[in-house]
């Protein structure tokens, strides 16, 4: 089987001085090599307060987060779960880890977020014969954030939980300023490698609920936690918080010099408007452009782990990345259709999933981290190359042939 993989990527920025100092200090306390259940409890107090919710349970990572978080809120063997068809495949797998079949709702046509009017399609799909939806899981994507108004009337008429899968974005708000992954009847969050807040490996679930919280520590549980961060991560955790909102406003402002100098910006072709006032937040593009970065659904203060980009409907998107990894640029894959290439025995399809399989196809990702700790000109160089290279010939774009989107 061919393994394609993309060059490494380059090293993010070292750790901050607060981080060092932290880490540093276990070291030589000598704290690094032993258990410390109260430090561990002091943290969950510390980001459930920070976060704004009632309780908060530290496990080792976000995908065990999930899976303690769906056991929580009484999802079953042989019971439903509804989760995006677009979406990290650690999910799918989650779902039968509890020996749960997944319901694959599709996502919206211009973002790759949950539909709700597909949600609800699929929620009635099941009540006719599919069996018993036991939870919704509703993910956040590459700094789009779904509509969760719509989603939570939805779940609430059809008397079914929901989980947000904020692990994309810690510490990102809706237009009310509530953080987001704290809205469900419960939320996970990640501290995976390159996450927005990281310390290699490690996750977060948080609920209003402390029964809730009680079950998922139950069964992560045998006396002692099973599977929590070490005292050093615990360290790097704590120190990145104070810094964090400060973070998420210089990779807003990052993005709007990547749009500033863009040639085609002030020649009115492409615009982009980022809100730091968590009432809006809005991407615009025009028709003609090669590609384009992608419309948030909902208003709302998102955090950027990674930048979605539309490339042309039609158009391969491998030659394109690899394209990309010569320019330099940090870019992926996105995410796959979750259902294809995998047996139908092993899922239930909620509805038509068109949008789901065009969004695999057309979406690649840059990463934020790594792009920020190289200079802002190469960048936009890269971007600019890559946007006239990847033209559509009969696109009767500018005789420069720069970035449109």
């Amino acid at each position: 089987m061919e393994i394609r993989v993309g060059p490494p990527l380059p090293p993010i920025s070292p750790a901050s001085q607060e981080v060092t100092r932290a880490v540093l200090a276990c070291l030589e306390d000598g704290s690094w090599a032993r258990y410390d259940p109260a430090r561990l409890e002091r943290m969950e107090i510390q980001l459930a307060e920070w976060l704004g919710v009632g309780h908060a349970l530290l496990v080792g990572s976000g995908t065990l987060a999930l899976e303690v978080a769906l056991h929580a809120v009484g999802v079953k063997a042989g019971g439903l779960v509804a989760i995006p068809a677009y979406d990290y495949p650690g999910n799918f797998h989650t779902v039968h880890a509890l020996g749960a079949i997944p319901l694959l709702v599709d996502v919206q046509a211009d973002s790759p977020q949950l539909c709700p009017a597909s949600l609800e399609i699929a929620l009635e799909k099941a009540r006719k014969g599919l069996g018993q939806v036991q939870a919704v899981v509703v993910s956040h994507l590459y700094g789009g954030l779904a509509n969760l108004e719509a989603i939570e009337r939805i779940c609430e008429r059809n008397n079914v939980p929901w989980v947000e899968d904020a692990c994309q974005c810690f510490g990102a708000t809706d237009a009310q300023g509530k953080r987001i992954g704290t809205k469900g009847m419960a939320g996970i969050f990640s501290f995976g490698g390159g996450k927005p807040v990281s310390v290699g490996r490690g996750g977060l679930l948080v609920t209003n609920q402390a029964i809730l919280r009680q079950r998922a520590w139950l069964r992560v549980s045998r006396g002692s936690a099973l599977a929590t961060p070490s005292t050093l991560q615990l360290a790097a955790l704590e120190a990145q918080l104070p810094s964090h909102d400060r973070k998420i406003k210089e990779t807003q402002q990052w993005l709007e010099k990547i749009v500033k100098g863009s040639t085609h910006a002030e020649k009115g072709q492409f615009s982009m408007e980022i809100s730091t006032d968590r009432t809006r937040q809005k991407i615009m593009q025009t028709a003609k452009n090669p590609f384009h970065f992608l419309q948030n659904t909902g208003p709302g203060n998102p955090v950027y782990y990674r930048i979605a980009m539309k490339i042309p409907s039609g158009q391969p998107s491998r030659p394109v990345l690899e394209r990309s990894w010569a320019l330099g640029l940090p870019m992926g894959e996105g995410f796959r259709a979750i259902h294809v290439g995998r047996a139908a025995s092993r899922f239930h399809a909620g509805g038509l999933l068109t949008c789901a399989e065009a969004a695999a196809k057309e979406l690649l990702v840059l990463d934020t981290t790594a792009a920020q700790s190289q200079p802002l000109a190469i960048i936009l160089e890269g971007l600019n190359t890559l946007g006239r290279q990847i033209t559509p010939e009969n696109d009767p774009i500018s005789s420069d042939g720069a970035l449109t989107g």
